[in-house]
Protein backbone atom coordinates (compact mmCIF):
# COMPACT_ATOMS: atom_id res chain seq x y z
CA UNK A 1 0.00 0.00 0.00
CA UNK A 2 1.35 3.41 -0.69
CA UNK A 3 2.18 6.24 1.92
CA UNK A 4 -0.69 8.43 1.85
CA UNK A 5 -1.47 11.57 3.67
CA UNK A 6 -4.01 12.21 6.64
CA UNK A 7 -6.61 12.82 4.13
CA UNK A 8 -6.21 9.71 1.83
CA UNK A 9 -4.32 11.41 -1.34
CA UNK A 10 -0.82 9.58 -2.54
CA UNK A 11 2.51 11.66 -1.56
CA UNK A 12 4.71 12.64 -4.09
CA UNK A 13 7.21 9.99 -3.67
CA UNK A 14 4.51 7.66 -5.09
CA UNK A 15 2.64 9.81 -7.52
CA UNK A 16 3.23 10.12 -11.68
CA UNK A 17 4.45 13.73 -10.97
CA UNK A 18 7.49 12.25 -9.10
CA UNK A 19 9.06 11.42 -12.66
CA UNK A 20 8.44 14.63 -14.29
CA UNK A 21 11.86 16.85 -14.53
CA UNK A 22 11.82 19.64 -12.59
CA UNK A 23 11.08 22.99 -14.58
CA UNK A 24 14.03 24.81 -15.64
CA UNK A 25 15.84 27.89 -13.88
CA UNK A 26 14.74 31.09 -14.49
CA UNK A 27 17.41 33.80 -15.53
CA UNK A 28 16.08 36.08 -12.59
CA UNK A 29 18.44 36.84 -9.33
CA UNK A 30 16.87 35.40 -5.70
CA UNK A 31 17.53 36.72 -2.61
CA UNK A 32 16.17 40.36 -1.88
CA UNK A 33 12.75 39.48 0.28
CA UNK A 34 11.28 43.04 -0.69
CA UNK A 35 11.42 42.04 -4.30
CA UNK A 36 8.29 40.57 -6.44
CA UNK A 37 9.32 37.68 -8.23
CA UNK A 38 5.84 37.89 -9.94
CA UNK A 39 6.66 41.66 -10.96
CA UNK A 40 10.30 40.47 -12.01
CA UNK A 41 9.02 37.59 -14.38
CA UNK A 42 6.78 40.17 -15.70
CA UNK A 43 9.87 42.79 -16.85
CA UNK A 44 11.46 39.81 -18.43
CA UNK A 45 8.06 38.62 -20.01
CA UNK A 46 8.06 42.29 -21.53
CA UNK A 47 11.84 42.53 -22.16
CA UNK A 48 11.31 39.84 -24.59
CA UNK A 49 9.61 42.55 -26.83
CA UNK A 50 12.73 44.08 -27.61
CA UNK A 51 11.59 46.16 -30.49
CA UNK A 52 8.52 48.72 -30.85
CA UNK A 53 5.22 46.64 -32.16
CA UNK A 54 7.32 43.72 -32.11
CA UNK A 55 5.08 40.55 -32.54
CA UNK A 56 6.04 37.38 -30.75
CA UNK A 57 4.46 34.09 -30.06
CA UNK A 58 3.83 32.46 -26.98
CA UNK A 59 6.57 29.99 -27.96
CA UNK A 60 9.06 32.77 -28.93
CA UNK A 61 8.61 34.55 -25.23
CA UNK A 62 8.96 31.41 -23.39
CA UNK A 63 12.20 30.71 -25.59
CA UNK A 64 13.37 34.66 -25.16
CA UNK A 65 12.56 34.25 -20.79
CA UNK A 66 13.24 31.01 -20.62
CA UNK A 67 10.32 30.98 -18.14
CA UNK A 68 7.51 27.79 -17.92
CA UNK A 69 4.62 28.41 -19.98
CA UNK A 70 1.46 28.39 -17.91
CA UNK A 71 3.74 30.98 -15.90
CA UNK A 72 4.21 33.06 -19.57
CA UNK A 73 1.08 32.23 -20.40
CA UNK A 74 -1.08 33.99 -17.01
CA UNK A 75 2.02 37.12 -17.46
CA UNK A 76 0.93 37.47 -20.98
CA UNK A 77 -3.21 37.31 -20.68
CA UNK A 78 -2.28 40.12 -17.52
CA UNK A 79 -0.32 42.25 -19.67
CA UNK A 80 -2.87 42.47 -22.12
CA UNK A 81 -5.35 43.57 -19.48
CA UNK A 82 -2.96 45.51 -18.52
CA UNK A 83 -2.77 47.26 -22.14
CA UNK A 84 0.49 46.66 -21.77
CA UNK A 85 0.93 44.33 -24.78
CA UNK A 86 -2.22 43.38 -27.11
CA UNK A 87 -3.64 40.19 -28.52
CA UNK A 88 -2.96 40.23 -32.31
CA UNK A 89 -3.91 36.63 -32.67
CA UNK A 90 -4.01 33.22 -31.20
CA UNK A 91 -1.00 32.57 -29.28
CA UNK A 92 0.04 36.28 -30.90
CA UNK A 93 1.19 39.75 -28.66
CA UNK A 94 2.61 42.38 -29.41
CA UNK A 95 3.81 44.96 -27.28
CA UNK A 96 1.80 48.09 -27.08
CA UNK A 97 4.49 50.20 -25.49
CA UNK A 98 7.16 51.38 -28.28
CA UNK A 99 10.31 49.08 -26.16
CA UNK A 100 11.13 47.59 -23.46
CA UNK A 101 14.61 49.37 -23.46
CA UNK A 102 14.63 53.37 -22.52
CA UNK A 103 17.86 54.59 -24.88
CA UNK A 104 19.45 56.55 -21.40
CA UNK A 105 18.57 55.84 -18.28
CA UNK A 106 16.41 58.03 -16.18
CA UNK A 107 17.00 61.15 -14.26
CA UNK A 108 18.37 61.33 -11.10
CA UNK A 109 15.80 61.68 -8.18
CA UNK A 110 14.98 65.56 -7.48
CA UNK A 111 15.79 66.84 -10.68
CA UNK A 112 13.82 69.06 -12.57
CA UNK A 113 11.14 67.80 -15.23
CA UNK A 114 12.69 68.87 -18.85
CA UNK A 115 10.90 72.23 -20.49
CA UNK A 116 8.31 71.31 -22.77
CA UNK A 117 9.20 73.08 -26.18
Amino acid sequence: MSPSTPHGRRTLENSSDAAKPAAPETPLRRGNRNESQTVLRACEVIRAFRIPGEDLSLNDVIDRTRLPKTTVFRLLRTLVHADLLERVGPGHYRNRFGGARPSAPPPPRGTPPAPLM
